[in-house]
C-alpha cells in the first residue's frame, strides 16, 4: 500500500508540469519585457545624444545593470522553463534558486522605496508552486535515478 503512495507522488502528470513550466515562462516574458521596457523609456537613452562622454560614463551603468539584469534574469528563466521539460533535479533547484534572488531583490526594492510589486506575486506563485509535493517529489525521485 505505501509503495502505491510512493510511487503515485513521484510521478508528476504532464498537466502540472505544464502549468509550471506556463507560469515560469509568463513571468520570464515579463521581466524580459519589463527590462526592455525600461531601458527604452530611460532618461538617460533619449539624452545620450548631447551628454558628453563622462556624463554618460557617470550614469551609464546605473541605469543598464538594473535594466539588462532584468532581461538577463528574464532570459535565464526562459531557459529553466525549457529546461524543466526534461524533469531533471538540478532544473528545479536552480528555479527555486533564481525565485529566491528574485523575491530578494523585491524585498530590497520594497524597502528603499520602489516596490516591483509584479516581481514579488510571480515569484511567491512560483515558489508555492516549485515547493508542492507532488512537484518535489517528482524532481527529486529523477534526482535519485540519476546518483
Amino acid at each position: 500500500m505505501s509503495a502505491n503512495i510512493s510511487r503515485n507522488e513521484s510521478s508528476l502528470s504532464p498537466r502540472s508540469l505544464y502549468i509550471l513550466i506556463i507560469f515560469q515562462v509568463l513571468q520570464s516574458l515579463m521581466l524580459i519585457g519589463t527590462g526592455i521596457y525600461r531601458l527604452l523609456e530611460s532618461p538617460w537613452l533619449l539624452s545620450v545624444i548631447p551628454l558628453s562622454i563622462n556624463e554618460i560614463a557617470k550614469d551609464a551603468p546605473a541605469v543598464l545593470v538594473n535594466e539588462m539584469s532584468f532581461i538577463f534574469v528574464g532570459t535565464i528563466l526562459l531557459a529553466l522553463a525549457l529546461f524543466m521539460l526534461s524533469r531533471r533535479y538540478t532544473a528545479w533547484l536552480l528555479s527555486i534558486l533564481v525565485q529566491g534572488g528574485l523575491l530578494l531583490y523585491s524585498l530590497i526594492a520594497y524597502y528603499q522605496g520602489n516596490p516591483r510589486y509584479d516581481v514579488m506575486i510571480s515569484g511567491v506563485i512560483l515558489v508555492f508552486y516549485l515547493n508542492q509535493r507532488t512537484i518535489q517529489t517528482a524532481f527529486r525521485s529523477n534526482a535519485e535515478n540519476v546518483l
